[in-house]
């Protein structure tokens, strides 16, 4: 589905995917090493609460990132 989808793009499109691809690279990595510290950070006995990750993106390039802990007490 993913290949079909990609033929059909136009030179310009083509173009603009590679330059927001280009533009989120460092971003994604951010993206992917909070991840991974905040399920490491709750894997752990004793923990209790939600994790979120929330990214926002504007024109196909990731703009900001943000992680919140919220523990509850039992």
């Amino acid at each position: 589905m993913e290949l079909l989808a990609q033929s059909c793009l136009t030179p310009r499109q083509e173009r603009d995917k590679s330059n927001s691809t280009r533009q989120n690279g460092q971003k994604v990595l951010e993206l992917r090493n909070v991840m991974d510290t905040l399920v490491l950070k709750m894997m752990v006995r004793g923990f209790h609460g939600e994790v979120a990750v929330k990214f926002s993106v504007h024109d196909g390039i990731i703009q900001m990132i943000e992680e919140s802990i919220g523990r509850r007490h039992r």
